[in-house]
């Protein structure tokens, strides 16, 4: 993954994404700066991952999905396609989110949770269907 600079506060400062070799990612997939991609995670087509994204061991990411600056994707979580994942939000380890659901910014899914709707900004999801706590 290319360098990139950061126009935040620190403008003279680059980033670099680490992508552990055992990570799948499709070629029409795009990977911003600074993001970490673990080993067993599979990107696929035409995902859009942002700025600073941890994508951690065993996720599996579908088609269409984007995902926003800032966001954290714990072990063996799953995407399906056309999801969208808002800045700085929090997905927990083990948790589903069925196809074209939205979780909004700064939202947070706990760990095994399965969203079947989209998830307002800043709440927190837990269970099976996911509900807002």
């Amino acid at each position: 993954v290319s360098q990139s600079r950061y126009g935040g506060r620190f403008p003279e400062v680059r980033f670099e994404s680490l992508i552990h070799p055992r990570a799948w990612i499709s070629s029409t997939s795009r990977i911003q700066a600074g993001c970490l991609v673990f080993a067993n995670a599979m990107i696929n087509t035409n995902v859009n991952v942002g700025r600073h994204v941890s994508i951690n061991l065993s996720c599996n990411i579908s088609h269409g999905s984007s995902i926003a600056d800032f966001v954290s994707i714990a072990p063996g979580v799953n995407i399906a396609g056309n999801v969208s994942i808002g800045y700085g939000s929090e997905i927990g380890v083990g948790a589903s989110v069925i196809p074209k659901v939205s979780i909004m910014r700064e939202a947070i899914v706990g760990a095994g949770s399965v969203v079947t709707k989209c998830v307002p900004a800043g709440k927190t999801v837990v269970g099976v269907p996911a509900r807002v706590l």
